[in-house]
């Protein structure tokens, strides 16, 4: 038992004091003043998923960047082991995660400012949010393509239970990537997001793109056929385009 969250090592639990605004501005300031890889900050907030861990990359950030699609895996391998049988979910690319067509939550990933994309980075931090319960203020059918965990049948789902979830499966993708490579990822991957039909949309900056997903690369750039012709989105436009 770590603190209040059930970990295995390495991780060292870091728990959002009140002034905080979210897990993830909090693990970029701890990760730049040198907390080590491992550490994963927790805010225990009982509507959503809210937690981050900082990571000390050995390589550099561009090949840091496909740990969105590894923590993504990781975040609905943790959706399915909390939620009903059969709940129908898929992936978005590089990492948001839909249930039954709506979109839950994502992850994001943050790098070293202090380093480019081509350097090693001194650090860099993975953070999950998943809306567990109906956002204050939003009326139903305002958005969607918006949904939560609550209205999709997952009655009781705790915040400690999905974020414990998400800490296990990231380990074990995080070590399949280690051993296996992104390519056995990359196929995993593909399969969630094709679950469906293939059929993708997803805002990159201010554009908004629609296209049948064919593959990913062995960057982890998203290949798709759109209205308009191929199209390669990047991991590191992505990252841009999100910081």
């Amino acid at each position: 038992m770590t603190g209040e969250l059930s970990l295995p090592p390495p991780y060292q639990l870091e728990v959002l004091a009140g002034g905080d605004v979210d897990a993830r501005a909090r693990a970029r300031r701890l990760a730049a003043d040198g907390a080590e890889a491992g550490t994963l900050v927790w805010r225990p907030d009982a509507d959503r998923l809210d937690c981050a861990v900082v990571l000390r990359p050995e390589e550099t950030g561009e090949q840091v960047l496909p740990v969105h699609l590894v923590a993504a895996l990781a975040l609905s391998d943790a959706i399915g082991a909390v939620g009903p049988p059969a709940v129908a979910s898929d992936l978005v690319w590089p990492g948001s995660v839909r249930v039954n067509g709506g979109l839950v939550g994502d992850i994001a990933v943050d790098l070293d400012p202090g380093a480019g994309v081509r350097d090693v980075p001194g650090w860099a931090v993975v953070a999950a949010d998943i809306r567990i319960t109906p956002e204050a203020g939003i009326e139903g059918g305002e958005r969607p393509n918006v949904t939560c965990l609550e209205d999709e049948g997952f009655a009781g789902v705790s915040a400690r239970a999905l974020t414990e979830s998400f800490a296990r499966y990231l380990l074990v993708w995080m070590d399949r990537w280690e051993q296996q490579g992104l390519a056995s990822v990359s196929r995993h991957w593909l399969h969630r997001a094709t679950a469906q039909d293939g059929e993708t949309v997803l805002l990159l900056g201010d554009e908004l793109i629609a296209g049948t997903i064919e593959r990913l690369d062995e960057a982890g750039g998203l290949h798709l056929e759109t209205g308009n012709g191929r199209r390669r989105l990047t991991l590191e436009a992505w990252w841009r385009a999100s910081a």
